[in-house]
């Protein structure tokens, strides 16, 4: 399953590089607080006893 990975990869980097690593972990960190903070950002702007109130 590795070898067909390698294929797709730059010329220079290499399959176990802790480089590539840090930085593939850094992204996928930084996507995944984003996906989380936008919609806490829009729902802390909300008025609680309005949206209560409305249902």
């Amino acid at each position: 399953m590795i070898r067909p990975l390698t294929d797709i990869l730059p010329d220079g980097v290499a399959p176990w590089d802790s480089g590539m690593f840090s930085a593939v972990a850094a992204l996928l960190l930084a996507t995944g607080a984003a996906a989380a903070w936008i919609p806490a950002r829009k729902a802390a702007h909300v008025d609680l006893s309005r949206a209560i109130r409305q249902e």
